[in-house]
């Protein structure tokens, strides 16, 4: 997880103030190309319980295999309150903006779990997806999407229903995928057909195909939603994107395989985690170069911020992200 704080750390080597990395990373997601070897796969905040999901394999059974969990912590004290039993293979998990329900998709058992996080347990679980990678929660919460590595498609959640209500093809193997912040746009990686697919959410159509580097895993958004950062795994590149015109405005050469990616909630800069060589790239927004690398990680995969402990749209906290 990362924190949002305003002072300077020097470990980030210069990391601009609000935008503060931590040597905690989920490993293990990598495995040799992307499936089935992964231990701590993803991580999602709640942001109404300050709670944190992250997945894990628990104690392997003779008959059944290991079990697959997924287990809360308690982000004030750093210790697990839970221990949630899931579907088989569990690879990322998105909170509803109320931070009252969690979507964890389930690779290996193509489902969805649901998961009330009052109460901490399972309340359904949905069908019919096809190696279900990815899941993302739209701003309003109204809807949820989920990326089907398998299927080469996109399904729609309604999370009033819990049922899938649309189903939209993309590229070849899309392996993540996000949500602007003003809700009109989902931008999916694909994995093997090296693109993006850019989705309406009102057409619930695919309105535009751009073409990044090789092996895109990740996609970070600018809270303004005028740019998207897709990692290219492949190429050791983080491709810009530019909403207005859904192109790649710039090419920035990080580490080696780039995996996961956040905007700080500042919009200010960018975290990568470089898989290979064991590294963070941060970089700067304003002119998306390279402002930093961060040591003393060990496999980073994912990344994730906490959110602003007071608003971000505060005048004192706009008066520090201009300064």
């Amino acid at each position: 997880m990362v924190n949002d704080e305003f002072s300077t750390d020097a470990s980030a080597g210069g990391a601009p103030a609000g935008e503060h990395p931590s040597s905690e990373s989920p490993v293990g997601r990598r495995g040799s190309r992307r499936l089935w070897q992964r231990s701590v796969l993803g991580a999602a905040v709640a942001t109404a319980s300050l709670t944190a999901l992250t997945f894990g394999t628990g104690p392997a059974h003779a008959s059944t295999g290991p079990s697959y969990t997924a287990y809360v912590t308690n982000t004030g004290v750093n210790t697990v309150t839970a221990t949630i039993p899931v579907g088989l293979d569990p690879t990322t998990v998105a909170v509803t903006p109320n931070g009252t329900t969690a979507y964890v998709t389930n690779a290996r058992s193509n489902t969805v779990s649901v998961i009330d996080t009052a109460t901490n347990t399972v309340t359904a679980t949905l069908t019919g997806f096809n190696t279900p990678e990815a899941v993302a929660v739209g701003p309003y919460g109204q809807d949820a999407y989920v990326a089907n590595f398998g299927s080469n498609t996109v399904s729609v959640i309604s999370t009033l229903l819990n049922t899938v209500i649309a189903t939209i093809p993309v590229g070849s193997n899309p392996v993540a995928l996000a949500v602007t912040p003003n809700g009109q746009h989902i931008y999916v990686a694909n994995d093997s057909s090296n693109t993006v697919s850019v989705i309406s959410t009102l057409l619930s159509t695919v309105i535009a195909t751009i073409p990044v580097g090789s092996g895109p895993d990740a996609v970070a958004i600018t809270p303004n939603s005028n740019d998207v950062y897709v990692t290219n795994g492949g190429s050791n590149t983080v491709s810009a994107i530019g909403t207005a015109a859904d192109t790649v405005f710039k090419t920035i050469t990080v580490g080696s395989y780039p995996f996961g990616a956040a905007v700080g909630p500042l919009g200010k800069a960018l975290y990568v985690t470089n898989s290979v060589d064991n590294t963070v790239s941060v970089i700067l927004t304003a002119t998306n170069t390279i402002t930093a690398t961060i040591h003393g990680f060990t496999d980073p995969n994912g990344v994730a911020f906490t959110p602003c402990r007071r608003s971000c749209n505060s005048p004192l906290l706009r008066e520090r992200a201009r300064s």
